[in-house]
């Protein structure tokens, strides 16, 4: 009887607590020996063990459930797209000698007139490097070539405009001008913003610097290291057109 006792004071909430109540106090007065009375505890107890099997069977004895745990979804990472490689910059490549082409002059005046009289703005100043031959490219914006031309040119260098001397490298210098062509746009800010002193250290090239550009008239110093063909020494020279974009190039023979 102490371990029923036990028992059930270790619950709460229990159903029928008047029931509990004088079983309780039965339980606790001194213990008969009718065999009725025995018999009668007997079916209560069972009658009470019947009573909290159903109040745990229904969650009501101790509480109801607790709440259900939602699982958080997990986080999937987002698959990060993968980088588009860039596509690669390649650099113009300007034409090779071929039967086309003109064939170099040494020791002359090169001259070209303009195919309209529209001003064309520089787009871009390249130089480069080849077998047999370095060459100077001039892109302009708009279709067609100004006017220009190309000879050699003797100390003093001055800059356009001002008169103000100019120190310019090279065995042999030329002079190259280039008439309605112009860097300078027509609102007033420069369509070329590159370069306007090269020393490449080229075979033969030493050093392209602008002189000017002053009214629509863009000049430019060549100094070349020279090659001996007769005497004095002459420098051979290439000098054509091409379109699409607008350019005039100049090769200097090797």
């Amino acid at each position: 009887m102490p371990d029923l006792r036990e028992r059930f004071r270790s619950l709460d909430q229990l159903p029928a607590p008047d029931l509990w109540s004088e079983v309780a106090d039965r339980a606790e007065a001194p213990q008969r020996t009718n065999w009725a009375f025995a018999a009668g505890a007997a079916a209560v107890v069972v009658l009470l063990a019947v009573l909290v099997g159903l109040q745990l069977r229904s969650g009501a004895l101790v509480g109801g459930p607790g709440p259900s745990e939602t699982a958080s979804p997990a986080t999937s990472a987002e698959a990060t797209p993968s980088a588009q490689p860039s596509p690669s910059v390649q650099p113009s490549v300007e034409p090779s000698p071929s039967s086309d082409l003109p064939p170099f002059t040494c020791g002359a005046t090169i001259t070209s007139a303009a195919d309209s009289p529209y001003i064309r703005h520089l787009a871009d100043v390249r130089l480069g490097s080849h077998d047999g031959y370095d060459r100077i490219v001039f892109e302009y914006s708009e279709a067609g070539a100004p006017e220009f031309e190309i000879q050699t040119a003797e100390p003093p260098y001055t800059q356009d405009g001002s008169g103000m001397p100019m120190s310019v490298d090279g065995e042999v210098v030329f002079r190259i001008a280039i008439r309605g062509g112009t860097k300078m746009g027509d609102d007033g800010m420069p369509t070329y913003t590159g370069s306007t002193d090269f020393r490449p250290n080229y075979p033969q090239i030493v050093q392209l610097v602008e002189s000017g550009d002053y009214e629509a008239v863009n000049t430019w110093y060549l100094g070349v290291n020279g090659i001996v063909v007769s005497d004095p020494v002459a420098t051979c020279l290439r000098v054509f057109q091409l379109t699409d974009p607008s350019r005039i190039v100049i090769d200097v023979q090797h």
